[in-house]
């Protein structure tokens, strides 16, 4: 059974549910979980989802027709899973920064490289052995530093 017809600056929630009924009918309140279990991964506090049934219920299929609606970069379907699997997946790898935000570790890595060449520009142009000493240890622990990450 189809929902209102709603309008999408009005209900877009609905409008996408509808969206997705028109090709899984009879599943409004699978389609429902797996809409708003996927949304909630945008949140701060994303929510989890177990779909158990019998084989050939059409669980899969379920799945992609509202997976396919979210952009390929936040979506990987999986199947035939090992231990393993979820190790090895593919990503971006990030940390925490201070303020609790997460950044690529890419960048995070490219600004200690910067820093440690700046520092090796000032080792050159100075002529004070303390000083070169100095920046000589500052950049050892940007090296160890860099190594952690």
């Amino acid at each position: 059974m189809y929902l209102e017809f709603a309008d999408i600056k009005e209900e877009p929630i609905v409008f996408c549910l509808n969206v997705i009924l028109k090709e899984a009918r009879e599943e409004d309140r699978l389609v429902k979980q797996i809409l708003y279990t996927m949304l909630s991964s945008y949140t701060y506090n994303p929510c989890n989802l177990a779909i158990n049934s019998p084989s050939g219920e059409g669980k899969t299929y379920i799945l992609h027709k509202v997976g396919e609606k979210f952009p390929k970069e936040d979506t990987m379907f999986l199947a035939g899973m090992t231990d393993k699997a979820l190790f090895h997946r593919q990503g971006v790898l990030v940390i925490k920064n201070e303020i609790g935000e997460y950044e690529s570790i890419d960048v995070k890595i490219a600004e200690i490289d910067s820093e440690i060449q700046y520092k090796e520009n000032q080792i050159e142009n100075t002529k004070d052995r303390n000083l070169k000493q100095g920046l000589r240890s500052v950049n050892e622990g940007l090296k160890i530093k860099k190594g952690i990450y």
